[in-house]
């Protein structure tokens, strides 16, 4: 069993991962590939705030994204339908580039 101590070095470690460049593209493009398979917004949202918090957290993102602090804890939560906009404004804020690639032909359409 993990116990807090653990847990918290864990989160503390994770959250420099994150901060690594080539760390953070690999993290987010497998988890918007997940996304993509498994059609699960919410597990991609909670993955999406780990990433904000590691980079200063809701309050910084949100300014730096000219986005509302309440109504990006709301999307981060799942009390909000995240927009095609709000996104764009995010992966901007992260300095995060997007590149597609020619999908696998066994994936179905989300």
């Amino acid at each position: 069993m993990v116990n807090k101590k653990q847990a918290g070095n864990y989160d503390d470690y994770f959250s420099k991962k994150l901060k690594d460049p080539e760390y953070l593209e690999t993290f987010l493009t497998v988890a918007f590939q997940e996304y993509v398979e498994e059609n699960d917004t919410q597990h991609f949202l909670s993955l999406l705030r780990e990433v904000i918090m590691s980079q200063g957290g809701v309050a910084k993102v949100a300014k730096k994204a000219s986005l509302n602090r309440e109504n990006l804890f709301k999307l981060l939560n799942g009390k909000s339908e995240p927009k095609i906009t709000t996104f764009v404004k995010l992966i901007t804020a992260l300095d995060i580039n997007i590149n597609f690639t020619k999908a696998k032909k066994n994936r179905k359409a989300v």
